[in-house]
């Protein structure tokens, strides 16, 4: 599925199945061994300082407000912080500048909360440097302890441009391999 909430922002949704970063496939190992019988692990059950020093940083964690439907997020890590230059812990996607940015994160929550599944996401995000790059979205569902609706979402961002396994999807967003703009 194609989104583009703007002009500059653009998303493809990616098949877990092919999923080539070894740091979201221990995630989502992490997410499915805490799971148990549930459609996605509760919050409690599922603790961030347990995933590793090198993915927490790169990890946001959403709470998912149903009355109106909303995001806001409880944790932002340090590398996002780097990477977007704000912190956006107790804010929500909207107050992310540029707004775009903020319109395409909501689509991406409102569809793990739909599906109820975790998502992989490739974005066309523009960077504080000027130009774009791909940034690569594992967004997982987690659920009170109940189990029965979706109340938070456990998001980790990985800016590597996997040329050999996702190239072809970073063409389909307008990139060419000898672009970047992570050296900045």
């Amino acid at each position: 599925m194609l989104y583009r909430p703007a002009d500059v922002f653009r998303a493809i949704r990616v098949d877990l199945a092919e999923n080539p970063f070894s740091g979201f496939a221990a995630v989502i190992d992490f997410w499915e061994a805490h799971r148990k019988n549930r459609f996605a692990p509760t919050l409690s059950d599922f603790s961030l300082m347990e995933l590793g020093g090198a993915i927490v940083p790169q990890c946001a964690l959403v709470d998912v407000s149903d009355d109106p439907p909303g995001f806001r997020y409880r944790f932002f890590g340090t590398g996002l912080v780097n990477t977007y230059g704000a912190e956006l812990t107790g804010q929500t996607p909207h107050d992310n500048e540029p707004t775009g940015m903020g319109w395409l994160c909501t689509a991406q929550y409102a569809e793990v909360v739909a599906s109820r599944e975790p998502r992989f996401f490739i974005n066309s995000t523009p960077t504080r440097y000027g130009g774009a790059r791909p940034a690569n979205f594992l967004r997982l569902p987690l659920t009170d302890d109940n189990g029965s609706s979706v109340t938070h979402i456990l998001t980790v961002e990985d800016i590597s441009e996997d040329w050999e396994h996702l190239g072809g999807y970073y063409r389909a967003l307008g990139f060419e391999h000898q672009q970047s703009t992570l050296n900045h």
